[in-house]
């Protein structure tokens, strides 16, 4: 009898209000070996305690992808970390899977919530959440999926965004599956 491995993706993004012309390009693949290779970790399964390599291996494969596109790299950003680490915890503690809570609670808010503003007090942010299991739970797979998906690939490629934060929580939201829940938040303060 063969044993099966089953992978499973789910993603959401916020949306943009328009994708950029370069929102439909595609990363040819050799150039995705070549970010594996670049991003260590970009193929590890989600483990507890991996969350900083998981977080640095997700970060480097979307710098991969917008420096292919001409892009500036994201810097790491703890008050987005820390955002987007409370979305994917709470997704997975109370089975649900989206950007905005049971009660109400935005990424805007979550983001402002951990103290990310500029200056002036004003911020620009956005999100992508995904889960994946098996297979589909690696950085390499969340952040392929993200680039295949035109809402995801608009923010992940957006010029304007210059930080990031990695949030991971182990488990599926809401199906008691064995995977990971990946949730960025993406952001410039003004």
């Amino acid at each position: 009898m063969r044993s099966l491995v089953q992978a499973t993706m789910c993603l959401l993004a916020v949306a943009v209000p328009a994708a950029p012309a370069w929102a439909g390009r595609g990363v040819p693949k050799h150039k995705a070996r070549a970010a594996n290779v670049a991003c260590p970790d970009a193929d590890m399964p989600p483990a507890p305690g991996a969350g900083a390599r998981y977080d640095a291996a997700t970060r480097c494969l979307i710098n991969v992808a917008r420096a292919a596109s001409g892009l500036r790299a994201l810097r790491s950003e703890p008050r987005l970390a820390a955002a987007a680490g409370v979305c994917a915890n709470d997704m997975v503690n109370r089975g649900y899977f989206d950007h905005v809570s049971p009660e109400g609670s935005t990424p805007r808010m979550r983001v402002r919530a951990a103290g990310y503003r500029g200056r002036s007090g004003r911020f620009r942010a956005a999100e992508t959440i995904g889960w994946g299991s098996g297979q589909m739970a690696t950085p390499t797979a969340i952040v392929s999926e993200w680039l295949r998906s035109p809402e995801h690939r608009a923010i992940l490629l957006s010029p304007r965004y210059r930080e990031v934060g990695i949030g991971l929580a182990i488990g599926a939201p809401g199906t008691g599956a064995v995977g990971a829940t990946v949730v960025a938040d993406f952001g410039t303060r003004r």
